[in-house]
C-alpha cells in the first residue's frame, strides 16, 4: 500500500455503525468491528459508507470542508449531479438503494487517481517557483502559532511537521476558510503580490444533517437543482481536471461540484517529507486576483447577500425552532433569509424514504473568527440531541407546540435580561465609555443552562423550564455588588422589575397536552 495514496490510505478517522453487518464489515475494512473508530481512505469511506455511524474529526473547519469533499464525490459517482428535471426521483431511489455501488466508487478513483495523492491534491505546483521560500509547518495547520498569528488552543511549535492524516484536513481547511493578509510573495504572468483575500467560509457556520449514517447523511445533503449555477459552466474538481485554474481569473463555480469545493482564494503546496509522509513545509499565497463570489453554498444560512456568522456563545436551540420551520412543506423563511437547502429537500421526501434516512439531527460546525490572520479565533461545533424528522409535520402536534413554545420562552427571557442589565449599567454610570461588564457573561450563563434544560423539555414533555426565572437569578448576581449603596440601588431595583413581572408570569406552567 502506497501510504501517500489518498483513496486507502489511513486518512479518515470513522465510527463504525454498532449495527453494521459484520460479514459486510469485513469485506470493506478488515479488522473493524461495530461501534468503533476506525481509519481508512476515501475510496474505503465511500464504499463502506452505510456501514459508518459518522466522521471522527477535531477541528469543527477541518469537519465541514471534509463533509463538503465527500459531498462532492458523493454527487460524481451516485449520478446525483446530472439530469435537474428528474434530480428528486433519482434521489430518493439513491436512499431507497441504501448504499453507493462498490464498482462505481472504484471507477471513480482509479479515474482520478494519479491526482489523489498527498503531494498533488488540491496543490499548485507552480508555487515552488513562484513563491519565496516555504513556510513552517504551523502555516498549513490553523490551530498553531506561527509568524504572527494567535496562539490559540494548542501550543504545538511551529517548526513540528504536522502528520499526513492532519495535513489532508488542514489542505481542505484552507479551501474555504483560509485568511486575509500577507502569505507568500508569488509572482505569476507579472503580478507580484503578498496579499490574499479570505475564504468564502471564513467566518460562516454550516449546518449539516446528520442521519443514521454517514451515505444517508451524504445523500440529503446533496445539492438540490435549484441551487446549481445557472447557466451551467465548468463543473471539474481540482482533481478531476489535468490543467491548473488560471489565477487572473475570476473563481466561479460551474455546477454543483465546484459549488462545494471549487471556490478557493488560496493556493497551498505542501513540503512533504515522503518517508514520513509529513509536511515539514509549504508554500500559502493568493489563488485569485478577484473577489471570490459568494454563493449559495447548501450547508449556510443567508441572509440576502451575506451569510449568517458564527457565534461561539450562541446556542443551536436558537436557531433549531428556525431549522424545523424550514424543513416544513410549503413553508416560507422569513424575507430574505434563504435557510440550508438540505432542510427543503427533506421536506418533499416521501415519508418511507424520511423513515429509510433514521433520524436525522443538526451538525452546526463553523469558526468565529476575523477576515485577517490575526483575528480571535473560536472553534464552533454542536449537534442537536433532537432529530429535526421528530418535529416534521403529523408526527406528533404536542411536541411541535411545545417546541415552538419552549424557544418563545427562551428569547422572551433573553431579551428581558439583556434590556435590564443595559438599563441598570446605563442609569449608573450614564455616558460611560466602557462596555457592560455584566452583559456577555450573563447572556453566555443564561444560555448554557438553557441548553441543558430545552432539549429534555421538548423530547420528553415534563414542565417547561424556568427561563425567567434563571434570569432574574443571574441579573440579581451580577447587579448584587451595586444593588447596596447609590447610585445603583435605585437603577438595578427598577430594571429589576420587567424580569421580576416576567418570571411571576410565567411561573410555574406545565407544558401543553
Amino acid at each position: 500500500m502506497n501510504p501517500e495514496d489518498l483513496r486507502v490510505g489511513p486518512y479518515l478517522r470513522l465510527r463504525i455503525s454498532r449495527t453494521a453487518d459484520r460479514a459486510e464489515l469485513a469485506r470493506l475494512i478488515p479488522n473493524a468491528t461495530p461501534g468503533e473508530v476506525v481509519t481508512a481512505g476515501l475510496s474505503t469511506t465511500l464504499k463502506a459508507s452505510h456501514l459508518i455511524e459518522d466522521l471522527v474529526v477535531a477541528n469543527p473547519a477541518c469537519e465541514t470542508m471534509l463533509r463538503r469533499l465527500l459531498t462532492a464525490m458523493f454527487l460524481r459517482i451516485s449520478g446525483l449531479d446530472t439530469d435537474p428535471a428528474t434530480w428528486h426521483q433519482r434521489l430518493v431511489a439513491v436512499i431507497r438503494r441504501g448504499r453507493l455501488p462498490a464498482r462505481a466508487v472504484d471507477a471513480y478513483f482509479r479515474e482520478h487517481r494519479d491526482r489523489l495523492r498527498l503531494s498533488a491534491f488540491l496543490q499548485d505546483p507552480r508555487l515552488r517557483t513562484e513563491c519565496s521560500k516555504p513556510a513552517t509547518p504551523g502555516k498549513l495547520a490553523m490551530d498553531r502559532p506561527s509568524g504572527h498569528n494567535q496562539p490559540w488552543h494548542p501550543h504545538t511549535p511551529e517548526h513540528e511537521p504536522v502528520d499526513a492524516p492532519d495535513t489532508l484536513l488542514w489542505l481542505l481547511a484552507w479551501q474555504g476558510f483560509g485568511p486575509s493578509g500577507m502569505g507568500a510573495q508569488r509572482t505569476h504572468a507579472g503580478v507580484v503580490s503578498k496579499q490574499m483575500r479570505a475564504g468564502s467560509l471564513r467566518g460562516s457556520i454550516s449546518y449539516h444533517p446528520l442521519a443514521a449514517t454517514l451515505f444517508a447523511g451524504l445523500a440529503l445533503g446533496c445539492p438540490p437543482p435549484h441551487l446549481w449555477p445557472d447557466p451551467p459552466g465548468d463543473d471539474r474538481a481540482a482533481w478531476e481536471r489535468e490543467d491548473l485554474p488560471d489565477p487572473l481569473r475570476p473563481v466561479v463555480p460551474g455546477g454543483p461540484v465546484t459549488l462545494l469545493i471549487g471556490r478557493s482564494a488560496h493556493a497551498v503546496l505542501l513540503d512533504l517529507d515522503l518517508d514520513r509522509t509529513a509536511a515539514v513545509g509549504c508554500w500559502v499565497a493568493w489563488a485569485t486576483r478577484t473577489p471570490v463570489p459568494q454563493a449559495p453554498d447548501p450547508f449556510l444560512i443567508h441572509y440576502r447577500k451575506n451569510f449568517r456568522h458564527a457565534d461561539a456563545r450562541r446556542h443551536l436551540l436558537r436557531d433549531f425552532d428556525a431549522l424545523v420551520h424550514a424543513a416544513v412543506p410549503g413553508a416560507d423563511p422569513p424575507k430574505g433569509v434563504t435557510m440550508p437547502a438540505w432542510l427543503g429537500t427533506l421536506a418533499v421526501l416521501p415519508r418511507e424514504t424520511i423513515d429509510a434516512l433514521g433520524p436525522v439531527r443538526v451538525r452546526a460546525l463553523g469558526c468565529q473568527q476575523q477576515p485577517q490572520e490575526r483575528g480571535d479565533v473560536q472553534w464552533v461545533a454542536e449537534t442537536t440531541p433532537a432529530s429535526i424528522a421528530t418535529f416534521l409535520p403529523g408526527r406528533d402536534p404536542a411536541r411541535e407546540a411545545r417546541l415552538g413554545q419552549l424557544h418563545t420562552d427562551a428569547e422572551e427571557a433573553a431579551d428581558t435580561l439583556r434590556r435590564s442589565l443595559r438599563g441598570a449599567w446605563q442609569q449608573m454610570a450614564p455616558g460611560a465609555a466602557e462596555q457592560n461588564p455584566w452583559l456577555d457573561d450573563a447572556l453566555g450563563q443564561y444560555w448554557d443552562a438553557a441548553d441543558r434544560t430545552f432539549w429534555p423539555a421538548a423530547l420528553d414533555g415534563g414542565a417547561l423550564p424556568h427561563y425567567a426565572r434563571n434570569a432574574l437569578d443571574l441579573y440579581d448576581t451580577h447587579t448584587r455588588p451595586h444593588a447596596t449603596r447609590p447610585p445603583g440601588l435605585g437603577a438595578v431595583a427598577r430594571n429589576r422589575r420587567a424580569l421580576d413581572h416576567l418570571a411571576r408570569q410565567h411561573t410555574p406552567r406545565e407544558a401543553a397536552p
